[in-house]
């Protein structure tokens, strides 16, 4: 076809299959979002509850299905009652974001990173003993006391976390008694006094 033989009809033609691009974009882009959505926690960006304890059933089978190691670090903020009290609920969002962040920063890649509750995170840990999780739980608490808090009017209230480690096979073989053994030792490090980690010590019965 040689130039000057469009017609109007060619141009209504190539506007309506544009415009059927654009929309299969956006449906596309909708999608995506909404997907990520489902996966997330609004507030942190962190995976929500219900991703979790998906992985958690995933990552806890294939550990004992091939005699691998685990780890399940659950951290409790425990400044979060303090700044909601005194600064808002608005700051105690931001020192939420701000927990996550540094969570974000020092995992690993093959790390499942979650917000699990109102001031509580999880970090599950692939192929990894119960040493290796003391040390990144320890990492954890460390950055936070390198880079506190701060609300937007500049105080520095007092922010920390408590952390419970647990792990297969040593302290579970399934992903229930995995979670209920590390909320157990988070339950001890904020009994003696919060800013801690405390390791399972109870071999948990299958």
């Amino acid at each position: 076809m040689g130039a000057g033989t469009y017609t109007p009809d060619h141009f209504r033609l190539a506007k309506t299959l544009a415009d059927q691009t654009v929309l299969t974009i956006a449906a596309t882009r909708a999608f995506e979002r909404a997907e990520k959505l489902a996966l997330t926690d609004e507030l942190t960006g962190l995976y929500n509850t219900r991703h979790f304890y998906a992985r958690l059933d995933e990552e806890t089978s294939r550990a004992v299905r091939h005699a691998r190691s685990l780890v399940l670090l659950l951290l409790d903020a425990d400044g979060l009652k303090l700044v909601n009290d005194r600064f808002g609920h608005q700051e105690g969002d931001r020192l939420l974001q701000h927990v996550a962040l540094l969570l974000r920063r020092e995992a690993r890649t093959s790390d499942i990173v979650a917000r699990v509750g109102g001031d509580e995170f999880a970090v599950i840990q692939p192929e990894t003993e119960v040493a290796g999780g003391r040390i990144a739980a320890e990492r954890i608490r460390s950055t936070l006391h390198q880079e506190p808090f701060a609300t937007t009017s500049g105080d520095i209230p007092p922010t920390s976390v408590s952390i419970g480690v647990s792990g297969v096979p040593g302290h579970a073989t399934s992903s229930a008694d995995l979670f209920r053994s590390a909320d157990g030792a988070l339950y001890e490090s904020k009994r003696a006094g919060k800013d801690r980690t405390t390791i399972a010590t109870a071999v948990v019965p299958a």
